[in-house]
């Protein structure tokens, strides 16, 4: 099957959807990793995102780590992961090679809408639109990254760069 492709992507690029689309695509949700299950049946990850007093698991980013790794192992064709802060220095730190994909500035209004529309609450709505600049300023320096500058999605990117099939 070849090398696994790594793409660390913003919030709202559409790594969830892509990831149920197509059967060679891991959606390898982070946050599964980093916080302590509390057992919340009632609640998807999509609403756990952003409560307040979540848990720390102790064993991350070395769990998620471990997991990222199996997938390779299994040559998993695209594993798609978060591309947060933490996730990144664990990845350059592993010297697992990546592209990241991020929103340029201006385009708040883009991410805004996405998270309204899939239904976040008020505090990861802001903590993810605030946290737009701090994303270039980590990625400046790091290729390939992959700046989105208006309303398209990852499905949409990997298309064009040929990785998987155009419709």
């Amino acid at each position: 099957m070849g090398e696994s492709m790594i793409f660390a992507c913003y919030a709202t690029t559409g790594k969830t959807t892509l990831a149920k689309k197509y059967p060679y695509i891991v959606d390898l949700e982070s946050s599964l990793f980093k916080y302590l299950q509390d057992n919340r049946d009632d609640l998807t990850n999509e609403d756990l995102k952003g409560l307040p007093n979540r848990e720390l698991n102790p064993e991350f980013p070395n769990n998620f780590l471990q997991e990222l790794k199996r997938l390779i192992a299994e040559e998993i064709k695209i594993i798609l992961v978060s591309s947060k802060h933490d996730v990144k220095v664990a990845l350059d730190r592993e010297g697992i090679d990546y592209t990241g994909i991020i929103f340029d500035q201006g385009c708040e209004d883009i991410v805004l809408k996405r998270l309204v529309t899939r239904g976040n609450n008020p505090n990861y709505i802001q903590k993810i639109i605030n946290g737009i600049p701090g994303e270039l300023e980590l990625y400046k320096d790091h290729e390939p990254t992959i700046k989105i500058q208006d309303d398209v999605y990852l499905e949409d990117i990997l298309m064009r760069l040929s990785v998987i099939p155009a419709e």
